[in-house]
């Protein structure tokens, strides 16, 4: 639950947890990592936390406002946005995710609805409640996020490298961008949706440019140890000239065809696969 609230005459937003309400493994795991986490990270594209309090089953994070919703709702809203538009955005998307992994931090839950937009439409990276640090380099063994947003390795149920698989995220993210629909059909089950991670045959616009292709395509490496990371994501030709164009509300193009069905939120990662379950790992 999230309230907006004045504060010397500055608009503070204030997430509320209630203790009595939240599962019993996000009180005791996710809860402290965020906020561990959360109020040392300070970059223009995540969300703030400026400080947080408890009272009797509650407490209160007070956070950054950031005043035009949601990536989701835009593009449900408006549709697709221009490549330039999109060019920026996944600029500074990729920046501050560089600057977590420059900490040893992976979000592990990058998705439309965590990608806040400010009154100039700049991307605000918020929810760090799934955040890993990951100093020793391990591979994880727990799934958090988004089916929709989920490498192949991770729906495989093998273990992941956090960071890779945040990579593969923003990959989707800049495919909704540029085409307003997701890359991946859920609906046909799991052994489809790899099988489509694999071969990558997208009917592709003909307004896309090769270059923005090109870094999709490279970006959803089907093995995570030929994918990039977020710092060669960076350096792409296609995200040169990044800050050319801001926010044009006659932007869009096309319609978001499939909305994000599955949000099962840091379920175990099975060994066999995302259907079976086994205990909770690290």
């Amino acid at each position: 639950m999230v309230h907006n609230v004045k504060e010397n005459n500055q608009i503070l937003a204030i997430k509320i947890v209630d203790r009595l309400r939240a599962p019993k493994d996000f009180q005791e795991k996710f809860l402290p990592r965020e906020l561990k986490y959360w109020p040392i990270m300070k970059h223009p594209n995540l969300v703030r936390l400026y400080y947080y309090f408890e009272e009797a089953r509650r407490v209160f994070l007070v956070l950054e406002h950031v005043e035009n919703g949601n990536a989701l709702r835009y593009i449900q809203r408006h549709h697709s946005v221009r490549e330039s538009v999109a060019r920026r955005w996944i600029y500074q998307i990729v920046d501050a995710v560089r600057y977590m992994h420059d900490l040893d931090i992976a979000h592990r839950d990058l998705k439309l609805e965590n990608l806040l937009l400010d009154k100039d439409y700049n991307i605000k990276i918020c929810d760090f409640g799934f955040v890993k640090s990951n100093p020793m380099k391990e591979l994880s063994r727990t799934y958090c996020g988004s089916k929709s947003y989920a490498a192949p390795e991770i729906l495989q149920g093998r273990p992941y490298e956090p960071k890779k698989a945040d990579v593969w995220a923003i990959g989707v993210i800049m495919f909704i961008f540029v085409t307003g629909r997701m890359p991946f059909d859920e609906t046909k089950g799991t052994k489809h949706i790899l099988r489509e991670q694999e071969l990558l045959a997208f009917p592709w616009s003909k307004t896309l440019s090769d270059e923005c292709k090109d870094l999709i395509l490279t970006i959803l490496a089907f093995d995570f140890t030929s994918r990039p990371t977020v710092s060669q994501v960076g350096i792409h030709k296609w995200l040169a000239n990044k800050n050319q164009e801001k926010y044009d509300p006659e932007e869009s193009t096309s319609i978001l065809e499939h909305g994000n069905k599955y949000n099962e939120e840091c379920s175990s990662l099975p060994r066999g696969g995302p259907n079976e379950t086994t205990s909770r790992t690290k």
